[in-house]
């Protein structure tokens, strides 16, 4: 009885405030619910659940360079090009039976398409034992040719000088013309030093001016002799202009050095 009194005074007193009636009871508590369940941690589902779906992929944009950048890139200083050390390529022919005759120069070449193709027009048909490992050597019907790399530190192309200045009225000779011509269609030419001791040709060094190739003959010269003298020494040129110098060493035989020239990827010269 009590505790009934007590509940019909409450509901007496919450109809008369308006406060305390069942409604006024159950929504804080109702309220309460909805805010535990809104304050609960997500899971890794739900995390998964949250992100969106890229309609197109991300692009990267590529850094634009300021164009004084961008030809200072693409256009390099001229002094580096011309210090740049070039590869050129020897074609070299050995007769059957080997180490009988010097071997023959077949010319020279500015890369391995071009130097390849010159071995296979003079005769190559296969690589040798040898050549099966680097390319560097192929067999014909009389012999063997040898693909042997030389370096040049010098540009092979030179900057046409500036001409001198003419007076007026100058007319030039047709024949000077036909010459000027020419030699703008003539290919860039390369000079070789070359030792022969009895039957072995050796490279001493590649240039693009004659006179440095011979200077590299007398220095060679010169050191060989320098222990044992030269007997019978002989200097000539062909008809060319190309020079030559001979001579004997006593247990060595004969020598020859002598200075060629050949047009770059030039066959048959």
């Amino acid at each position: 009885m009590p505790l009934f009194n007590q509940v019909s005074t409450s509901r007496a007193a919450g109809s008369r405030d308006g406060r305390f009636d069942i409604c006024a009871f159950c929504r804080p508590r109702k309220d309460g619910g909805s805010i535990h369940k809104s304050c609960k941690r997500p899971t890794a589902s739900d995390d998964r659940s949250c992100y969106a779906k890229l309609s197109k992929p991300p692009k990267v944009k590529s850094r634009k360079l300021p164009t004084a950048r961008r030809l200072q890139k693409r256009l390099p200083c001229p002094s580096l090009v011309q210090q740049q050390s070039s590869t050129i390529y020897i074609l070299q022919f050995e007769a059957y039976p080997y180490n009988t005759v010097p071997a023959v120069i077949l010319g020279v070449f500015s890369n391995i398409d071009t130097v390849t193709a010159g071995a296979i027009s003079h005769g190559a048909y296969a690589f040798s034992r040898e050549g099966l490992h680097d390319g560097s050597e192929y067999l014909s019907p009389t012999g063997r040719i040898k693909i042997v790399p030389e370096e040049v530190q010098q540009s092979v192309v030179k900057a046409a000088a500036g001409a001198a200045p003419r007076q007026e009225g100058y007319i030039p000779h047709p024949d000077r013309l036909i010459e000027a011509q020419r030699e703008d269609e003539r290919r860039p030419r390369l000079f070789l030093a070359i030792r022969q001791v009895s039957a072995k040709t050796s490279c001493i060094g590649l240039f693009t001016e004659k006179i440095k190739a011979w200077t590299a003959c007398v220095k060679d010269q010169a050191l060989m002799v320098s222990s044992e003298s030269l007997v019978e020494e002989t200097r000539w040129s062909d008809e060319k202009g190309m020079p030559y110098i001979s001579g004997k060493i006593e247990g060595n035989g004969s020598l020859l050095w002598f200075v060629g020239a050949f047009e770059v990827d030039r066959v048959g010269q």
